[in-house]
């Protein structure tokens, strides 16, 4: 997540809504002064923070071990013919275990862990 286009899609929609110029003025430290706004931001970035976004495998790779799901977007092609979108397990090295050698991995999302009253 871009911490600053998340920023600046909030106060574009908060200027929308109509908030006056007063509530956008910072402190210090970078956040807002007023305590409606500030909660208001924490809110949206909460929300910005907890959906998932694919990762390209040029920024970061998974831990050794990690369970995710991956994007291979040429695996549904002839001869294979498989999903685009596969759960695989990150050996390390470029190594998946799950995943046809030939397909080119792009892109990779962690897995949801259920909830823990999912769990009882």
């Amino acid at each position: 997540m871009d911490i600053e286009l998340e920023k600046n899609a909030f106060k574009q929609v908060m200027k929308n809504l109509g908030c006056p110029l007063w509530m956008f003025e910072l402190n210090d430290d970078g956040d807002f002064n007023d305590s409606t706004m500030a909660y208001a931001w924490c809110a949206w970035k909460a929300k910005a923070e907890s959906i998932m976004q694919w990762i390209d495998i040029n920024e970061r790779m998974p831990e050794h071990g990690q369970k995710v799901l991956i994007y291979r977007p040429f695996s549904h092609e002839k001869p294979y013919g498989d999903p685009n979108f596969k759960i695989a397990t990150y050996c390390g090295e470029g190594i998946w275990i799950n995943s046809h050698f030939k397909h080119e991995i792009t892109h990779w999302m962690p897995l949801l862990n259920p909830s823990k009253e999912q769990n009882q």
